[in-house]
């Protein structure tokens, strides 16, 4: 059973309003959030192929967290070294040297995590929405752009 909402974070009302403790860290993985994504676009395969390549949602992930980097380098500090934020590229084949494989434990704070997930999910929209194409091209007026908005909106408010 998937967990979503308040307590998928781990955390919970502990009673007073501002008190929380932290139950257990779920196993968040670079490839959880790729799934999170797919179910968001309702792309998990079952009866239908799925519409998006594990390719084209990893590209789509590793321009969400230099996006992430160029907008909060504050999320990076933890991995900062030699005057270089060290921004993780995830791969989904063996990694090469500075990439990390799709399996391995999510590494940035989970308040990041649902805005990478809105990332990948307007860049995925961005593939097939028809406002976003062609002579109706309006950047503000599609699901894409709103998942873009809401990435914006959660990495600015964290």
């Amino acid at each position: 059973m998937h967990q979503t909402g308040y307590y998928a974070t781990g955390y919970y009302a502990a009673g007073y309003y501002g008190r929380a403790a932290l139950v257990a860290v779920l196993g968040y993985t670079w490839f959880s959030l790729i799934y999170e994504a797919r179910q968001v676009l309702e792309d998990t395969g079952g009866e239908c192929p799925i519409r998006y390549t594990d390719d084209a949602m990893i590209n789509a992930l590793n321009r969400g967290l230099h996006e992430l980097s160029r907008i909060r380098p504050d999320a990076y500090y933890d991995f900062f070294t030699a005057n270089n934020l060290n921004v993780p590229e995830i791969t989904e084949g063996p990694p090469a040297v500075d990439q990390t494989f799709w399996s391995d434990t999510y590494t940035l704070s989970l308040n990041f995590y649902p805005a990478l997930v809105y990332y990948v999910v307007g860049q995925m929209q961005l593939m097939e929405d028809e406002y976003s194409q062609g002579a109706n091209f309006n950047p503000n007026s599609s699901r894409a752009a709103g998942s873009l908005r809401l990435f914006r909106k959660h990495v600015l408010s964290v």
